[in-house]
This record gives C-alpha cells, sequence and structure tokens, in this order.
C-alpha cells in the first residue's frame, strides 16, 4: 500500500496566513476578556466605595479639635494648608478620610 501527499507550492504561504489568523482572533479574544475583567473591578471598586464608612466633617473636626488641644495651632494649620486651605470648611470632602488619619498619627505620636 503506497500512500502519496501531494502539498500545494504556496501551502507555507498558507500556513502563514492562517498563523496569522490565529494570532489576530487570540489578540481580539485576549483583548475583550481584559476589557470585561476590567469592568468586573470597576464594579467591585465601586461596591467598595459604597460601602466604605464614610469621613464626615464632623469626625474631622473632632480629631482636628483634639490635635489643636494636644498639638496646637501650628499642627492644625499645616494639615489645613497641605490641603489648600485656612479652615476645615475649605478643605475637600474627598480629603477628609486622609486629613483624619494624619492628625490621628500625629496625635498619636504625642502619646
Amino acid at each position: 500500500m503506497k500512500i502519496t501527499i501531494e502539498i500545494p507550492d504556496h501551502a507555507a504561504e498558507m500556513l502563514k496566513d492562517l498563523a496569522g489568523a490565529l494570532q489576530t482572533i487570540a489578540a481580539t479574544v485576549t483583548v475583550e476578556k481584559v476589557k470585561k475583567e476590567t469592568k468586573q473591578l470597576d464594579a467591585f471598586q465601586k461596591l467598595a466605595d459604597e460601602n466604605k464608612p464614610k469621613v464626615t466633617i464632623q469626625d474631622v473636626r473632632a480629631i482636628m479639635a483634639e490635635l489643636l488641644r494636644e498639638a496646637g495651632k501650628e499642627a492644625v494649620q499645616e494639615l489645613l494648608q497641605k490641603r489648600g486651605a485656612k479652615k476645615l470648611t475649605e478643605v475637600n470632602p474627598k480629603h477628609y478620610a486622609e486629613l483624619k488619619a494624619e492628625a490621628e498619627k500625629i496625635l498619636e505620636g504625642l502619646r
């Protein structure tokens, strides 16, 4: 029994074209997968942000009052100035958490 396989002259080109097409498909699938995973991560981050305890101006005011008593006016002014403010009401609410944390850190260092 004899089996003969004929390979066309342009078979190598066809294989190269096939490899290129497969690479394109793989890249497209990867990009779509990354986009989907990114959307999922964004949704999880949004959910985490929504459930994160919010720091209010009252929370910051209380810790800043304690800092004023313990460390003095200069310490309070320095923290406010870092955020481009002269008084607490001028601080952007998105900075409340970091301002509170920094004030607490200073107070811990004093104790």
